[in-house]
């Protein structure tokens, strides 16, 4: 190699190890203290609970029943004796 491709191969890095320097710092991480992180949890747990009470969902509709047209769907079975008189008791389980 030549001197000029030498000086040129020198020059090269001198730039980066100046930017380098011209970098900040990183900056320092701060961790959250336990008080801060036990606040936050029971902020977002209390919001939760208020959303899924507003919409009514679990673990809050367990204890309300209530229907729009008061109509209920269900299967219904029709029983008619083949003799004359009253049926005391039906054996049949479902």
């Amino acid at each position: 190699m030549s001197d000029s491709q030498n000086q040129a191969a020198q020059a090269a890095p001198a730039p980066a190890a100046a930017a380098q320097a011209a970098l900040p710092p990183t900056p320092k991480k701060i961790q959250p203290s336990l008080r801060s992180v036990l606040i936050m949890a029971v902020v977002a747990l209390a919001g939760i609970l208020l959303v899924l009470r507003a919409w009514n969902l679990w673990p809050f509709n367990s204890s309300v029943v209530s229907t729009d047209n008061a109509y209920v769907r269900g299967a219904g079975t029709v029983l008619a004796p083949q003799v004359n008189g009253y049926v005391p008791e039906v054996l049949v389980k479902d």
